[in-house]
């Protein structure tokens, strides 16, 4: 594949698969006034229906003002009230969850009314509504496991050691949520004075692959507090977590240049376990919409910036826009979460506009100017064609991080290399490109987006196609399921004259992508070659359509007045061999 916005902008923010519930476009809307669809039933059977309506569309806003407003108008309806208020927190609108909860009859509000209720008293410092807790049934897995560590530090903060770590030895059953849970267990024990069990936890949840960056850096400043502080470098060293590396590097700085790290109080000890476990769920995508736990462990303690940084991202990727703005308004701007909070921001002005996004990182970078947010805004920049930008800024960042380690630069060094072998490309330099993509696969070996790239463009400019060849088929193999990737092995095939297979190919990758442009060119390319003339002309007016670039469209366009030179392409096919 030529160059893609979704490989150019990877870097900027996580992608989270979403869960059922997902918000529609017009939600926002809703906060001013409920939207109910009256089908002559009375307003509380159509406010329910709404809602039902509501789920299935996973409009989680509208369900959760709909329920609401049915049990408004029928306060026995508690079916409604208990629909709404879980709606609310897969909304992550932990306000409103919370005042209708305290709306509620306490004997029948049920378990999520309880919870947030119970959460909102341990803030305040009164621990006996979660004390009292018992109705983990009607939980999910994941809030369940929120709640029981709810209680357990209720428990160890009223002196019940044993029965806090036996309340928090209990799991929920996702594995990827248990794992990262052992460091919310660390946590605990280390505030029980058990630094052995601690130091235990830590081990077995970062060896089990746990790297939430509350639990990983909460192991790090534990092994300096306990006079291992080079381990805790080594342990900041070596985290792969591409999204929040910034973070990491930052508590790496902190320890590094620190002579003692001290130790957190009960209050702040809790906080970070119960976000720990929010951040667990969050980084499973199976277990639903994360916002009411992150929404939850943000309202105990409203430093914890990150715990923003992950409620921002699920709201971009819900289109919670005004959300996502309000909590990435709260962001310290002069510090790691600020850039953090930039690269968002832009993800969520840059398809509405590009200018205003740009705009948004050169004045973090000129503000801020590290690896960050300097490579970010060469993203940006070749997202948008503007290749010579992109290339000079990506110039300057290659330049000034040798020497430097990875850890000090705060970014990947392949993915400077990827960035301008992008620029090259855009330059039309393909051999510039090629250059710096060999360079990043050299850092980075195995890397499919990486294998893909430097195979398509090797193929593309019909060098090394035997070298191409083994590059892309080891991508698809990686990555079975990516249209881009088979379409760059289809695109291989037809340079080589195995039109049939190309074919196919190219046909699954379309399936696969239906959205994608060049996909659709060079399907059409390939019947064209194949005589198969009217359904190439129908894969160029896709690919006209889903182009953006006007040199693309005009191009694509020629091919559907024109045809393209099959003799032509067949010689440049028997060069190629």
């Amino acid at each position: 594949m030529k160059i893609l916005k979704s490989h150019v902008l990877s870097a900027v923010c996580l992608s989270f698969i979403c869960a059922p519930f997902v918000n529609s476009q017009n939600a926002n809307a809703l906060d001013a006034k409920p939207v109910v669809i009256d089908r002559g039933f009375g307003e509380v059977l159509s406010a329910n229906l709404t809602g039902s309506y509501a789920v299935k569309i996973g409009d989680s806003k509208m369900a959760a003002r709909a329920f609401e407003l049915a049990w408004l108008n029928d306060r026995g309806n508690y079916n409604a009230f208990k629909n709404s208020i879980k709606a609310y927190l897969i909304a992550g609108d932990l306000d409103k969850a919370l005042k209708l909860a305290k709306m509620g009859n306490q004997k029948l509000r049920g378990s999520d009314a309880d919870l947030v209720i119970a959460n909102d008293e341990f803030k305040k410092g009164n621990l006996k509504p979660i004390l009292a807790y018992e109705n983990y049934v009607e939980l999910s897995e994941a809030r369940a496991l929120y709640a029981r560590h709810l209680k357990a530090w209720a428990l160890a903060l009223s002196g019940d050691k044993t029965g806090a770590i036996d309340a928090i030895a209990q799991k929920s059953g996702i594995r990827n949520i248990d794992k990262n849970a052992y460091f919310s267990r660390a946590i605990m024990l280390q505030f029980l004075g058990d630094d052995e069990g601690a130091k235990s936890a830590y081990e077995t949840a970062y060896g089990l692959g746990g790297r939430t960056i509350i639990g990983v850096t909460n192991y790090a400043r534990f092994l300096a507090q306990t006079g291992h502080k080079d381990d805790a470098l080594d342990i900041l060293r070596a985290t792969d977590n591409v999204s929040d590396v910034i973070v990491l590097n930052d508590v790496y700085d902190e320890i590094k240049n620190s002579s003692k790290v001290s130790k957190p109080n009960g209050k702040n000890m809790a906080s970070l376990a119960l976000a720990n476990i929010a951040q667990s769920i969050a980084y499973d995508n199976k277990s639903g919409s994360p916002l009411g736990e992150l929404a939850m462990s943000l309202a105990l303690n409203k430093d914890l910036q990150i715990i923003r940084i992950d409620i921002a991202r699920f709201q971009n990727a819900l289109e919670l826009e005004d959300d996502a703005n309000t909590q990435l308004a709260n962001i310290d701007k002069n510090s790691v979460y600020g850039d953090i909070a930039s690269s968002i921001n832009s993800a969520l002005l840059y398809p509405k506009n590009e200018k205003a996004a740009i705009e948004n990182l050169q004045k973090s970078a000129k503000n801020r100017p590290n690896f960050f947010n300097l490579s970010s805004l060469a993203n940006y920049y070749v997202a948008s064609e503007k290749f010579k930008d992109a290339q000079l800024l990506y110039d300057k960042l290659i330049e000034q991080s040798k020497g430097l380690s990875e850890q000090a630069m705060g970014t990947k060094k392949w993915q400077l290399y990827f960035g301008r072998s992008n620029a090259f490309t855009g330059l039309k330099n393909p051999q510039a490109a090629i250059k710096d993509l060999r360079a990043a696969n050299d850092l980075e070996p195995d890397n499919p987006l990486l294998l893909n790239s430097l195979g398509y463009i090797l193929a593309d400019n019909n060098v090394e196609l035997d070298e191409a060849r083994k590059l892309l088929e080891k991508a698809v193999q990686m990555r079975p399921q990516s249209g881009e990737t088979i379409d760059s092995l289809g695109w291989l095939m037809f340079r080589q004259g195995d039109y049939e297979a190309a074919i196919d190919r190219l046909e699954f990758a379309m399936m696969l992508s239906p959205n994608v442009g060049e996909i659709a060119e060079h399907l059409g390319d390939a019947y064209w070659t194949t005589n198969r003339k009217e359904e190439a002309k129908l894969e160029w007016s896709k690919a006209v359509s889903l182009t953006k670039s006007s040199d693309d469209k005009a191009r694509i366009t020629a091919k559907m007045l024109k045809g393209i030179d099959i003799p032509a392409a067949k010689a440049i096919v028997a060069q190629s061999q």
